[in-house]
């Protein structure tokens, strides 16, 4: 928990956030009930290229994030969709419309509603964390 505590943008002074995005983290993290406060310290991250119907969370790490994969990070305040350097264009078509890595959108995105089994559980992942959520979140990519 303390290796947590120290990483925290909450508390970590300099370049990472703004004086007042750094109260804003601050005052949501006092706000949060013992279950967000542990998501938000403790992500999960969900691989999204593996399974076909249940969604099973890794470690949360580096050393778990395949370039091959595409991966849902959740905590308490927000999603971040990684998606590796070499993940499967099928995949990317099912999930963006898109089958090229370079073209994806980086920076906070909403996905596009296609008719294929891939973006509907996705999207139904997407939705049901927001609704479990106390907080709004928003879906960050990062590639």
């Amino acid at each position: 928990m303390l290796n947590s505590l120290r990483r925290s943008e909450v508390l970590l002074p300099g370049l990472r956030g703004s004086v007042p995005l750094r109260l804003q983290l601050r005052s949501q993290l006092v706000t949060m009930d013992t279950a967000s406060t542990a998501a938000h310290f403790y992500p999960q991250l969900l691989p999204l290229h593996q399974c076909e119907e249940a969604v099973c969370a890794v470690r949360c790490s580096r050393l778990s994030l395949e370039e091959e994969g595409v991966y849902l990070a959740h905590d308490a305040l927000g999603l971040v969709l990684w998606v590796g350097h070499h993940a499967p264009p099928s995949f990317l078509s099912c999930l963006f419309n898109t089958p090229s890595f370079p073209v994806l959108p980086s920076g906070e995105c909403c996905l596009p509603v296609l008719d294929n089994a891939v973006s509907q559980r996705v999207r139904g992942l997407i939705d049901t964390l927001r609704r479990r959520s106390a907080h709004s979140l928003r879906v960050r990519s990062t590639n």
